[in-house]
Formats: structure tokens, C-alpha cells, sequence
């Protein structure tokens, strides 16, 4: 039984319960609803009173494999002012074109700020044909950032008029040519940021433009795809306020850079054979004026393939040196110690990583070297097992870098003389001597 008293406390307590979702300000709210699918987003009319309908005015959309009734539905609903964001992505089947066009011209109506549109690789027979934006899209002035993957692109005259957009991302467009990169550069002087993932390059393609701080070519995520350098043709990157530059590519042609503003730089050539003639000069000079380009850089990841050609300039006494390198990322697969090579290669390091893409055997270390690793403070190097050249370049490093604080050593797999990884390379790593007295040196498993 509950006594008068304890009723009372109740009825107190009730009357004070405070609804703490609708006590939320709107931006809050606003950034919790672009978090979520727009399915999720509608369901929120049951959480709250003051959420009921809510979300027909949050400027945040996204739709991801919905149904086109939904989408219909939702956005006949919608009373927002504009949209700041919308995403449209499907890669479970692919909607009409006149659904895709209504969306498009909604959101265009709304002026969108942020417009992704992601059709995938639907598997929708090779008769079917990519979705083509219409003409409105191409002069809408409220973009500031696009993402556009696997849609056919129509790019005529200056059709192109996007005067505020800062970002834009083209993926999978087989039919963007040079002429239609140069009229989208035209049509958009603002741009600061262009990631472009299409499948080949043919002729002469030229990437110019003053506004640029950011590009990406090619691109290496859930999706691996390399953008192919026709053999003969020639990319042409003229970006003279260029910042960060990302290159993945199967190069067969040439590369010309003009990147004078450059500090971060990732460069992941690929080889277009199974191996590479040492003696191939003309290939060597090509990719040694694409060093030279970026000698200047501050941050620098070599794939594989450019490590090779670096080594392979060394031994035709065709040297290259980063002097204002502080940051080396390198992806080798051949033995370890020709990660030295290239650490000579920068006098001014003071970050250094290292992946090995697979396990190596034997150490090939002839003898002790001087590596330039004065300036070294941090160095972190992953590797796989049966890589005794591996500890080599670790004994280099702790002898010869005397400012070094921290190495991060992360161990794959069943040790070089079988056995605990972890137990054997606390083992060796212990018994070297450091020039450093305060590094701290972190061993881990994966």
C-alpha cells in the first residue's frame, strides 16, 4: 500500500518530469538528424512532441536504397527553407532517370549547398545507360560541394557555372575528357578541392587551375581504383597553389608537374609489367622530373613502385634528394634495408613509417651505413613475418638517431625463428644499442 505522503512525492515527481529531448537546441537536434538515414530522420515524429514533424524541416537529407515512394513521400512532406546537404545513393538497383531528375531539380529548387549523388557499379546489364543529370544541374550557382560517382556527365561549351563550389568529386565517368575538365575548371574558379577517380587518360590531359589547394587522382578506399596512363599520353598537372597531391596510377605515359606550393605529396605509381629493365633511361629520366617536382615537399608516401625507381636512379648515378622532407611514408615489398637507401634521401627527417606489403627472407645487409637520421624523432614500421632485414634497419635507426622519441614496432604473424613474435622481437630489440637515452620503444602484435 502507498500511504497519502508517498502519493504526494509522486504526483510531485511527475509533475517536474521534464521532456529532455525536446529540451534540445535545434542545432543539436539539426546534427543529430544528419547523423542518421532520412528513414531513421521520419521515425523520429515518435520520440517527442516537439519532434513531431521535425524532421520535414531538418536541412540534412539522406537516402541510401530507399524506395522511390519514400523518397516521394518525404520530400513532398519536406518544409524546410533549403537544403544544406543531400545524399542520394543506390547501389542495389537503379531508379528512373525522370525519378532521379525530379529529386535532382527539388533539391536544385531548395538550393542544396552539399549534393552527393552515388549510383555504384550496378550490375544492370551492359545495354543499360548511365544517368545524365539535366541541364539545370550544371548551373546551379548554390554548390559548394559535389560528389558524383558513376553518372555520365554532359559537359558542353560553358554549360558548366559553378561559382561557389569549393569541392568536387567525379568518380567512375568513363566519358570526362580533357576538354570537359578543362570547361568544369572554367566553370568553377573557386574550387579548392577536386578528387577524380575515372578509368584511363588518353592524349594530352591538363589539370590546370590557380585556385587549387587539394587533389587526389585516382583512389584507394573500399574501392580500389587506379586511374591508367595511356602509353603515349601525357597528364599535365599545372596547379602552381597546389598543397597536398595524391597520385595512383598505372603510368605508362609521361607526368608533368608544375607544383611549386606543394608540401604534402603521395605518390603510388604502378609499373605497367611484371618487372622493370634497369637499363629503360627514358623511363627513369620521366619519373626523375617527377621527383624534382616535388623535392620540396614536407610530407612524402612513395608506393612500392616509385621506391624502385628511386633505387634504380641511384644505381644509374641519377640522384635525387628531399631536403625538406620531415615526414616519410613508405609501402615497400622488397627487403627492408632499401628503406635506408631512401632515408638518405632526407637529410631533414623527423617522422618516419614503414608498412611491408609482404614477408621477406634472409638479411641482406652487406654493412654497417651512416643513414642521415640526425633529425629523427618518431618511427613506426609494420611488417610481416620471416623479415630478418626488418631488425636491421631498426638496429640502424636506434644507432644512428640520437633525437629519436618514440618507435612503435607492430609485429604480423609467427615469428622469424617461428614461435611468439612479440617474445622474439622484445628479444633483439633489447640487445641494440641506442644513441638516444630517452626513446621509448613500443612493441605490438596485430
Amino acid at each position: 500500500m502507498v500511504d497519502g505522503s508517498e502519493r504526494n512525492e509522486v504526483a510531485v515527481a511527475e509533475s517536474n518530469d521534464v521532456d529532455r529531448l525536446s529540451e534540445l537546441p535545434d542545432s543539436l537536434i539539426f546534427t543529430i538528424f544528419s547523423l542518421l538515414e532520412s528513414r531513421d530522420v521520419v521515425s523520429t515524429t515518435f520520440l517527442s512532441k516537439r519532434w513531431k514533424n521535425r524532421w520535414a524541416t531538418v536541412p540534412c537529407l539522406a537516402f541510401r536504397n530507399n524506395l522511390p515512394r519514400f523518397i516521394y513521400g518525404a520530400l513532398t512532406q519536406w518544409r524546410g527553407p533549403n537544403f544544406l546537404k543531400l545524399t542520394i545513393a543506390f547501389t542495389n538497383f537503379l531508379p528512373r532517370a525522370n525519378d532521379l531528375n525530379s529529386w535532382l531539380l527539388f533539391a536544385i529548387a531548395k538550393q542544396v549547398e552539399e549534393l552527393s549523388i552515388h549510383l555504384g557499379l550496378l550490375r544492370i546489364g551492359a545495354s543499360a545507360t548511365p544517368y545524365s543529370p539535366p541541364q539545370r544541374f550544371y548551373s546551379c550557382s548554390s554548390f559548394r560541394k559535389l560528389s558524383l560517382s558513376h553518372l555520365r556527365l554532359q559537359i558542353e561549351g560553358n554549360n558548366v557555372q559553378w561559382g561557389q563550389l569549393k569541392s568536387l568529386t567525379i568518380v567512375g565517368s568513363n566519358s570526362l575528357s580533357a576538354y570537359a575538365i578543362n570547361r568544369i575548371l572554367c566553370g568553377a574558379p573557386r574550387l579548392e578541392e577536386l578528387n577524380l577517380c575515372i578509368r584511363e587518360i588518353g592524349g594530352r590531359f591538363t589539370i590546370q587551375s590557380t585556385s587549387l589547394k587539394t587533389l587526389c587522382i585516382g583512389r584507394q578506399d573500399d574501392c580500389f581504383e587506379i586511374v591508367e596512363v595511356y602509353l603515349g599520353s601525357i597528364l599535365v598537372i599545372d596547379a602552381p597553389n597546389l598543397s597536398s597531391l595524391v597520385i595512383l596510377s598505372r603510368c605508362y605515359g609521361r607526368c608533368l608537374l608544375n607544383v611549386p606550393s606543394l608540401s604534402n605529396a603521395v605518390l603510388s605509381f604502378f609499373w605497367c609489367g611484371d618487372d622493370m629493365d634497369p637499363s629503360d633511361l627514358s623511363r627513369i629520366q620521366m619519373f626523375n622530373r617527377v621527383f624534382q617536382s616535388v623535392r620540396h615537399v614536407e610530407s612524402l608516401t612513395l608506393s612500392n613502385w616509385c621506391i624502385k625507381f628511386l633505387l634504380f636512379m641511384k644505381m644509374n648515378d641519377v640522384l635525387v634528394e628531399f631536403p625538406n622532407v620531415k615526414s616519410l611514408h613508405l609501402f615497400p615489398d622488397e627487403p627492408a634495408d632499401e628503406m635506408l637507401d631512401v632515408l638518405e634521401m632526407c637529410p631533414m627527417l623527423m617522422f618516419f613509417t614503414a608498412q611491408l606489403q609482404c614477408a621477406q627472407k634472409g638479411d641482406s645487409f652487406a654493412s654497417t651505413r651512416n643513414a642521415t637520421l640526425v633529425s629523427l624523432k618518431r618511427v613506426e614500421i609494420r611488417w610481416s613475418v620471416n623479415d630478418a632485414s626488418v631488425f636491421r634497419v631498426i638496429e640502424t635507426i636506434l644507432e644512428n638517431a640520437y633525437m629519436l622519441e618514440k618507435m612503435v614496432l607492430r609485429v604480423r604473424g609467427t615469428g622469424v625463428d617461428g614461435g611468439e613474435p612479440l617474445i622474439l622481437a622484445h628479444e633483439k630489440v633489447l640487445r641494440m644499442p641506442r644513441s638516444s637515452p630517452t626513446v621509448e620503444v613500443i612493441i605490438i602484435q596485430d
